[in-house]
């Protein structure tokens, strides 16, 4: 296997979907000034939510043959994977609402994830946007607002991991098209959805909530 194939695969693998809502969770909610116990019961939540519950369903259609790999490329059977990962978002902000942690900051995160993935869910109904994209320019979607509601007062200074983010946006779309998982078109969408959408929700959930 070429070097630049094995880059592209644990570039997808370890940036994927599943990683970036735990990931951002606990960066935005470290970087706000949370306390360990927040940061860890909340981070635990999206991980369930968002990690476990859709690679438990991922592994599931592997073994029942319904799908060729973990990037789950069949339209019809990501739709089921989608619905199963809304419900479980869903339940997850809720847990996270009951438990009164940083809610004015974790709510919106958290339903931000669930509308955009709800987003996500319709346009794959006729196309296959990349899920990768929405996830790796979402994360730093909700990074810079997130630091946009903290305010100027230091809050870039307290997330330097925005500008790493940048420069991991082309490496996961890179990534996408070495491995011939998507077209130009869909990492684009993927990456405009999940910036701009992302972005939006942040600001107006978190003045909703606030």
């Amino acid at each position: 296997m070429q070097a630049p194939r094995k880059l592209a695969q644990a570039v997808s693998y370890l940036l994927s979907p599943l990683v970036m809502p735990v990931a951002v969770t606990s960066i935005a909610l470290s970087a706000a000034g949370a306390s360990q116990h927040a940061i860890l019961t909340n981070g635990s939540v999206a991980f369930v939510a968002f990690f476990v519950i859709p690679l438990v369903g991922i592994v599931s259609l592997l073994v029942r043959g319904e799908t060729a790999s973990l990037d789950v490329p069949e339209r019809p059977v990501r739709t089921r994977l989608f619905a199963v990962t809304f419900v479980a978002g869903v339940l997850g902000l809720l847990v996270c609402q009951s438990l009164d942690l940083e809610t004015a900051l974790v709510l919106p995160i958290m339903a931000s994830f669930v509308l955009i993935l709800a987003a996500t869910a319709w346009i794959n109904l006729f196309w296959k946007i990349s899920v990768h994209m929405i996830a790796i320019s979402g994360a730093l979607a909700i990074l810079l607002a997130v630091s946009t509601v903290l305010g100027p007062g230091g809050s870039w200074l307290r997330m330097p991991v925005i500008v790493p983010f940048l420069l991991l946006i082309p490496l996961v779309g890179w990534s996408r098209l070495y491995l011939r998982a998507h077209t130009i078109d869909q990492i684009v969408g993927g990456a405009l959805l999940g910036f701009f959408g992302h972005f939006a929700a942040i600001l107006l959930l978190g003045s909703v909530i606030a």
